[in-house]
């Protein structure tokens, strides 16, 4: 117990030491670094980034910090578009600490459809581009719940380029390098209800994705496009605890070939004109494995991992897909596999 905490207090000085000290008192302008291509390099302005990319700088001052500090180095972040990305303006823009928040790894921000979040390389953690906020986690240790990563605060010029205010490195302020940055329920909660306005919540002639489950599961992140998107749900406080939604436009009807998809442990279920395949995600099945449950309505094929057993994930499948049907009312389709 001794060796821990002595080991606890070392690793803290090692970040105190190595953490910027906010010594300016003016605004900085970012200066973006390519450790490719110096002449690449540039300072930073709302109009030379495209939505959906990124950068790193240092602070402070960009052109004086040691560019191999990674406790020095931060990550700008363009949103993509639909999280406001596509204004010309500093609200477009983040910058995070580049520094994991466990393993000390410095992150990266992947733009690709199914991803536009922050990752950490070395301990698989996630974080919302929107806010920051740890959605997953590698190393399992935190100093802070609901953790984010560090926040500088940033302002612009009459000619676009960006600057960095004067921070404070507390956690209930910019954050603390390398320990976090405190939110608030309130602020977690409006970043998830922002998110939640994404089209395939809120499309009218689509499949509609709920907003949140009544498990109480809401959406946190959601990645891809109008075509195909992945919406990962958890409860506040339980983000290790969370359901995936997969959604595939593909112009279909209601009945589709399921030879394909079927396991020899799979169930063909009939709601109404609907069909649910139902299979277990075990290698092999026992009565502990938890359920996919696939199905296509609305043009959309959709495929909910719910980390469930049968009975309860087939609930949550119809409370929230199909009006609350209960599975007594559902009928079981031979599909004559052995």
């Amino acid at each position: 117990m001794i060796a821990i905490v002595i080991f606890a207090i070392s690793w803290y000085a090692v970040i105190v030491y190595n953490s910027p000290s906010a010594t300016s008192h003016q605004n900085e302008r970012i200066f973006l670094l390519d450790p490719y291509d110096k002449s690449q390099e540039r300072y930073a302005t709302i109009y030379n980034m495209n939505p959906n990319s990124a950068g790193f700088f240092m602070y402070p001052p960009s052109y004086t910090s040691n560019p191999e500090n990674s406790y020095q180095r931060f990550l700008l972040i363009r949103l993509p578009e639909w999280l406001g990305g596509d204004k010309d303006n500093v609200s477009a823009f983040r910058a995070y600490s580049a520094l994991d928040l466990t393993s000390h790894c410095v992150v990266k921000y992947w733009p690709q459809n199914g991803r536009q979040r922050i990752e950490d390389p070395c301990s698989g953690s996630m974080y919302r581009s929107l806010d920051g906020y740890l959605l997953t986690i590698g190393n399992r240790i935190l100093l802070n719940g609901n953790n984010a990563l560090p926040q500088l605060d940033l302002v612009s010029d009459n000619e676009g380029y960006l600057y960095v205010k004067p921070p404070k490195f507390t956690d209930e302020e910019n954050g603390a390098i390398g320990i976090g940055r405190k939110l608030s329920q309130e602020e977690i909660n409006n970043s998830t209800i922002f998110i939640n306005q994404h089209p395939s919540l809120s499309q009218e002639y689509y499949f509609r994705a709920p907003p949140k489950f009544t498990n109480g599961f809401e959406a946190l992140t959601i990645t891809g496009d109008e075509y195909a998107e992945k919406i990962i749900y958890a409860k506040q406080g339980f983000r290790n605890d969370n359901m995936t939604l997969l959604l595939k436009y593909c112009d279909c009807t209601k009945f589709q070939p399921w030879l394909e998809q079927l396991t020899q442990y799979s169930q063909l279920w009939k709601v109404g004109d609907y069909f649910i395949l139902a299979t277990p995600n075990s290698v092999g099945y026992n009565k502990y494995s938890d359920y996919e449950f696939v199905f296509y309505k609305d043009n959309y094929k959709v495929t909910f991992l719910t980390g469930r057993q049968f009975e309860e994930g087939m609930k949550l499948t119809l409370d929230n897909f199909f009006n609350g049907t209960s599975i007594s009312e559902i009928q079981k389709i031979s599909m004559g596999l052995h």
